[in-house]
């Protein structure tokens, strides 16, 4: 699994398709307090983002591409790294790609479309990742992902149903509503070192930010991540070059 680790953009210029009334800059916020609409008067929109070299994930949350029966394709400094991808349905996408630099643009995503469909997009990143891959002071590698009983969040619809029923038992209205559920991820073997140093900036970022998350290194088994709470780490049973850490966070899925 990884987790971003930053959100490198600083801001979007929208091309093809583009809405003169919709500041693209919208997509840069993980609040989900504005959003993108396309023109919808063009079968390709497409959109630069401003970014820097070497981010190795591209992130898009909130959309209706796979509503639109969209494909998405993302060039990294010219590179298309990501080509003609096909959504399953409007879930998180969070693409790995890999570090570069140079080129013209930083970020380009290229989405095909049918003409008259209408693009939304509400959140965009682009950044640094971690895999939790770190080293022991003795020089052993410890290369951490998800255990038993980590709730795999994109495989899910997360629902909650409420149904009223009359005096026969029968139901007579029902109120459907998306909720954010709640995660909670366990590592029991951390290198002290990486704790204490690099997975404590980490913590910085996520505790004031939404960040995107990836399962398996599938695009398709990623989900945003907010309001990130650590707990104390905890001395290792065995030895005192790890340390035991957990996290708890909701997750937003998209579906």
């Amino acid at each position: 699994m990884i987790f971003a680790i930053s959100n490198q953009l600083t801001g979007l210029i929208a091309g093809n398709d583009a809405n003169a009334g919709v500041d693209a800059n919208n997509m840069l916020s993980w609040a989900f307090d504005d959003k993108y609409i396309s023109g919808g008067f063009n079968p390709k929109f497409d959109f630069i983002g401003v970014t820097g070299d070497n981010y190795t994930y591209v992130g898009i949350a909130g959309h209706n591409l796979g509503t639109i029966g969209a494909t998405i394709t993302i060039t990294n400094h010219d590179v298309n790294d990501v080509v003609a991808f096909n959504p399953l349905d409007d879930r998180v996408l969070m693409f790995s790609v890999p570090a570069r630099s140079g080129g013209i643009n930083d970020l380009k995503i290229t989405i095909i479309k049918p003409a008259d469909a209408v693009v939304i997009i509400n959140h965009v990143a682009a950044g640094v990742t971690t895999d939790f891959t770190a080293v022991t002071p003795k020089g052993q590698v410890v290369a951490n992902d998800y255990g038993s009983g980590f709730a795999l969040v994109p495989m899910v619809i997360p629902k909650k149903i409420k149904t009223t029923v009359n005096d026969l038992g029968a139901p007579v209205a029902t109120l459907t509503k998306s909720i954010a559920l709640k995660v909670k991820l366990d590592f029991k073997h951390m290198p002290r070192d990486f704790a204490r140093s690099n997975l404590l900036a980490h913590q910085k970022y996520w505790v004031s930010n939404g960040f995107f998350c990836q399962n398996d290194n599938d695009p398709e088994q990623s989900y945003l991540a907010f309001d990130f709470v650590p707990t104390v780490p905890k001395a290792h049973g065995s030895t005192r070059e790890l340390v035991s850490v957990s996290y708890q966070f909701l997750t937003y899925t998209g579906l």
